[in-house]
Order: structure tokens, then C-alpha cells, then sequence
């Protein structure tokens, strides 16, 4: 039998999600752990399998994901001084995470920003990304625009200018075509009983035997 990746992941516990991240982690493979402890965390979240995954991101290579992952954690920890260590190393990773600067032109009303399909809060510009492609899409009521940005090092602040289009807006229903008018159906034709049958023959046969006799003579 062949199992799938997705069709594995989907059986698997927290648990064993969490114990094949550790088992990845500890054999170097680092973003096969990151996916783990995110799918632990996603079937039962908890403070320490988003700590897990937040050292894992940082590891991988991935400082704007670590740092929302601590603050995530953070958001939720009991323990004071965890909680403390958390921010404190969310701070560090912001500083490093590259930054996406957006433009917009023009600036109409109800503008919503997504970074990766992640809106940004109302009336923000900047976003901390990770290194790779990002894309950003800007939308408002009639407008849209978007821009494909690589970021390839840390520590940077990328610019992204947008320019709005107007939309097309969708035009009315069109109306369906005329199609071919029907005949009118031909009216049924009346029903003849059989006694009016025999009756008509009979007067059709005396007229034709009327109309061969000969005249007599004048």
C-alpha cells in the first residue's frame, strides 16, 4: 500500500506529529520539523509546541515567522518569565526580518493590504517578511493592484509601489436571445362516430348511383 504525505499527516495525533518533529530536528532536517510541530499545533495548540516551532523557524532561516510565532506563544503563556523570554526574542527577530515598505497610488477609502494572503492592520505600510518571493495585493472599492517582490537578505527594507486600477465592473444580464416562434398547433380533428361513418358512405355511394343511371328520354 502507498500512503501520501497528507494522507499521513492527516491520521497522525499531536503527539506523534510533535515526536516526528523532534526526530527530524534531531537528524538536521529542519523544515521537515518546522511542518511537523506546525501540524502538532495545529490538530491541539499549546505554549510549548509554538515554542517548539518558533526556535524551529529561527533555525530555518526564518526570523518575521519565528518572531510571530513567539508572540503567538507569548500571548497565551501563563508562565511570567517564559513569557517574558519570548517577547524579549521576538524583539531580536524583528530587527533582523527584512521589511516590506508599500506605496500606494492613489490612497482611497476602505484600502486593504495583504502580505501572502495575510491582511495588514488598518493604516500599516510595513510588514516583516522572511527572505523569498512575497506577493502583495492591495484592494479598495472599484480598485486593484498588485506587485510580486524577492527579498533576499535580512535586515533590509524593501520599497513595493502599487498603483491602483479601477476595476471593470460587471455590466447587466444580458437578455436571452429570441428563439425560433412555434406553429401553432394544428387543432384536433373531431371524432366521427361509427354509425356516422356507415351513414356518410351510404350517401356518398346513393349519390354516385344517382349521378350513372340514365336520363329517361324527354
Amino acid at each position: 500500500l502507498i500512503f501520501t504525505h497528507a494522507a499521513l499527516a492527516s491520521a497522525e495525533t499531536a503527539d506523534q506529529a510533535a515526536a516526528r518533529g523532534k526526530k527530524a530536528l534531531a537528524a538536521g532536517r529542519i523544515h521537515e520539523a518546522c511542518d511537523a510541530f506546525a501540524a502538532s499545533d495545529t490538530l491541539v495548540p499549546s505554549v510549548d509546541t509554538e515554542l517548539r516551532l518558533a526556535a524551529c523557524y529561527e533555525q530555518d532561516g526564518k526570523p518575521a515567522s519565528a518572531a510571530r510565532t513567539y508572540r503567538a506563544a507569548a500571548d497565551k503563556d501563563t508562565n511570567g518569565p517564559r513569557r517574558r523570554t519570548s517577547l524579549a526574542k521576538a524583539a531580536k527577530l524583528e530587527a533582523r526580518a527584512p521589511r516590506l515598505h508599500v506605496a500606494i497610488d492613489p490612497m482611497p477609502a476602505g484600502l486593504v493590504i495583504e502580505v501572502d494572503g495575510m491582511k495588514l492592520p488598518a493604516g500599516e505600510d510595513d510588514a516583516i517578511v522572511d527572505t523569498g518571493p512575497h506577493e502583495v495585493v492591495a484592494t479598495a472599492p472599484g480598485y486593484e493592484g498588485r506587485a510580486s517582490v524577492p527579498v533576499d537578505r535580512e535586515r533590509t527594507v524593501v520599497p513595493v509601489a502599487i498603483r491602483l486600477e479601477a476595476r471593470a465592473e460587471a455590466g447587466p444580464p444580458r437578455e436571452p436571445a429570441p428563439g425560433p416562434t412555434a406553429a401553432p398547433a394544428l387543432a384536433p380533428m373531431p371524432a366521427v362516430s361509427p354509425e356516422a361513418a356507415s351513414a356518410s358512405r351510404e350517401a356518398g355511394a346513393a349519390s354516385s348511383e344517382a349521378a350513372t343511371a340514365p336520363r329517361d328520354a324527354a
